[in-house]
């Protein structure tokens, strides 16, 4: 099985961000989209972008930085380094030795990977009902976004953001 470690440290992160961003570099190295496509996405509202699954993504760490420039003259810094070595054991064996019991028995990226070509990359719009439909052309070729659209990129209705106010997380997937 082959495993590739992926780091996204930000401040914070909406629903199915990581996912999405995984499952487009994937759907592009694996030669179902292509860059254009990837830059489709910065200019519409609601695009279809596969979602990879959960299962391997995990809060990696949470830094401090801010909290602890902020409160450096009244409060020791937070950090989390003088238990590096059991962190690192931990994630070794209960979390990574999980995820890879999970893929062999339900082959959960496996299916998803194959189902990359189900995927048309495409800029939506939504109708009256509410429903994902793909943007219509205009004469010159360019999608039109509804302007009321208030759905997240991927148009499956999980518009969400996740806030921290003191920490910084990164992710691994």
């Amino acid at each position: 099985m082959e495993w590739i470690r992926i780091q996204v440290k930000g401040q914070s992160f909406m629903l199915h961000q990581i996912r999405k961003m995984i499952g487009m570099a994937v759907a592009v190295a694996r030669g179902f989209a292509v860059m254009e496509d990837v830059y489709s996405t910065f200019n519409h509202e609601s695009v279809d972008v596969p979602r990879i699954p959960g299962l391997g993504l995990y809060l990696d760490s949470v830094f401090f930085d801010f909290y602890n420039k902020k409160f450096q003259q009244s409060h020791p810094p937070l950090s989390w380094e003088e238990w590096d070595e059991e962190i690192e054991a931990f994630k070794a064996d209960q979390i990574v030795s999980e995820i890879l019991r999970q893929e062999k028995k339900h082959e959960i990226i496996k299916q998803w990977l194959s189902n990359l070509y189900h995927h048309k990359y495409e800029a939506r719009c939504r109708h009256a009902g509410n429903s994902p439909l793909p943007a219509p052309a205009t004469q010159d070729g360019d999608n039109d976004e509804d302007e009321d659209d208030d759905d997240d990129e991927n148009g499956d209705g999980d518009e969400q953001r996740g806030e921290q106010e003191e920490g910084t997380s990164r992710a691994s997937a």
